[in-house]
C-alpha cells in the first residue's frame, strides 16, 4: 500500500498539494430508473461527461461531489438506467489557489481508464492554467498514471491549453480535441467571461517515450471527435457547421456523413453501425472573435438520432431539457446525455426505439 501511494505521488501533478480522497457512493431517490427516457442523477453539483463502460455494464462520468469543500471535480460510475453512484478515487488539490477537475473519461477494452485532470484557478475566470491526461492502471486501483501534460504548442499550427472529447482510438492511441482557453467578452461594454476554444482533432500516440501529439489536418475549429470502428478513422464536427464529417486517418479522405441542415449547428457526433446521434441546433451560437478567433457558445440542443442506411431523422423525446455530450451504448439500443436546465446538469437516459 505504502509503494502504491508513493508511486501515486511521482506520477499525479508534481505540486506537493495534491492528494486522492474517496467521496462517498450516493443512492438516489427509489423509482426513477424506469420508462424509454428518464432522469439518471439527481446531484447537487453538475453530473458531465457520461461515457458507457465496455459491453455496456455501466457509465463513467464526472461529478462534483457536495462532501467535497474544495469544489473538486471527480469521476464515478453508476448502471445505465440509474443506481448507486460509485465513486472512484479522486485527484484532489489540496489549496485555497486552484481547484481540480477530472473531465472526459474514456474506458478501454483492456479496463485502463483515461481522463483529463485539470488545474483552474478559483472564480468566474475559471481558465485552466495546466491540465494532464491521466491513464488507470486496471491491476493497480488508484494509480494514476501522467501520460501526456498540457499545455502544449505545435508550432506554426496552434496552442492547446486543454483536450477534450477524449477517447480511446486503438489500444496505444487516444483521440481528442486539442482546445484553447482564453476570456473573451461580446462587445466592448460587455464583462469578460471565459471561453473553450476548440482547434483541432489530435491524435496522442501513447507507445511512444515521451506520448506523442498528431493534429489531424482540415479538422479546424473542431467542435467533437469520436473514435471510428477501424482504429484508422474518426468522426468529428466543426464550429458552426450543420455537418457531420468522416476522415479516414491514414488517407487523409474525408467525408460528410449526414448534413443536418436548417436543424442547425451539429456537435458531439456519435456513431455505431449505420446509427448516428448528435446534438443539434438549440442553444448554440457562432461567431469569430477578432481577437480568440472562432467562438462557439452552447447551452444545450436536441438529440437527433439519424438511420444512415434508410435516411430517416427523428428527435429523441422531448423532456424539458437541452441536451450535451451524448455517449451512445456499445449495443446501439440506449444514450445517456448531460440535461440542462435552470441550474447544474443531470444524466438522463434514453432507450432508442428498434
Amino acid at each position: 500500500m505504502r509503494k502504491a501511494v508513493a508511486f501515486l505521488l511521482l506520477v499525479m501533478l508534481g505540486c506537493r498539494h495534491d492528494a486522492l480522497f474517496r467521496p462517498r457512493d450516493y443512492t438516489a431517490a427509489p423509482g426513477f430508473g424506469s420508462g424509454a427516457f428518464h432522469r439518471v442523477t439527481y446531484g447537487a453539483g453538475s453530473d458531465l461527461f457520461p461515457s458507457w463502460l465496455p459491453v455496456g455494464t455501466g457509465v463513467i462520468y464526472a461529478f462534483e461531489p457536495s462532501d467535497d469543500r474544495f469544489h473538486d471535480r471527480c469521476l464515478a460510475s453508476i448502471l445505465p438506467e440509474g443506481g448507486t453512484r460509485r465513486a472512484l478515487p479522486c485527484l484532489h488539490h489540496r489549496a485555497p489557489d486552484s481547484v481540480m477537475h477530472s473531465n472526459w473519461p474514456a474506458a478501454a477494452a483492456d479496463g485502463r481508464l483515461a481522463f483529463v485532470g485539470e488545474h483552474l484557478p478559483p472564480g468566474a475566470f475559471a481558465v485552466p492554467d495546466s491540465a494532464i491526461i491521466f491513464v488507470t492502471d486496471p491491476t493497480a486501483p488508484g494509480v494514476f498514471q501522467a501520460v501526456f501534460r498540457l499545455p502544449f504548442v505545435v508550432p506554426g499550427v496552434h496552442f492547446y491549453h486543454t483536450a477534450t472529447h477524449l477517447g480511446w482510438l486503438s489500444r496505444d492511441t487516444l483521440v481528442a480535441v486539442g482546445t484553447a482557453a482564453t476570456i473573451v467578452r461580446d462587445c466592448t461594454s460587455c464583462p469578460y467571461r471565459p471561453v473553450r476554444l476548440g482547434q483541432d482533432v489530435v491524435l496522442i500516440d501513447l507507445g511512444t517515450s515521451p506520448a506523442t501529439l498528431t493534429v489531424v489536418p482540415g479538422t479546424f475549429p473542431a467542435s467533437g471527435v469520436a473514435a471510428g470502428p477501424s482504429g484508422n478513422d474518426v468522426y468529428y464536427t466543426l464550429a458552426g457547421d450543420a455537418r457531420v464529417f468522416h476522415r479516414v486517418l491514414t488517407t487523409g479522405d474525408s467525408a460528410v456523413v449526414h448534413d443536418f441542415g436548417a436543424a442547425g449547428i451539429a456537435r458531439d457526433a456519435r456513431l455505431l453501425g449505420t446509427r448516428l446521434v448528435a446534438v443539434v441546433g438549440g442553444g448554440v451560437s457562432y461567431r469569430v472573435d477578432p481577437v480568440a478567433g472562432p467562438v462557439q457558445d452552447d447551452s444545450g440542443g436536441f438529440l437527433h438520432v439519424v438511420d444512415l442506411q434508410t435516411g430517416a431523422e427523428s428527435v429523441l423525446p422531448d423532456s424539458g431539457y437541452r441536451y450535451q455530450h451524448p455517449a451512445l451504448a456499445p449495443a446501439g439500443d440506449a444514450v445517456m446525455a448531460e440535461g440542462l436546465r435552470d441550474g447544474p446538469a443531470d444524466l438522463w437516459y434514453f432507450r432508442i426505439p428498434q
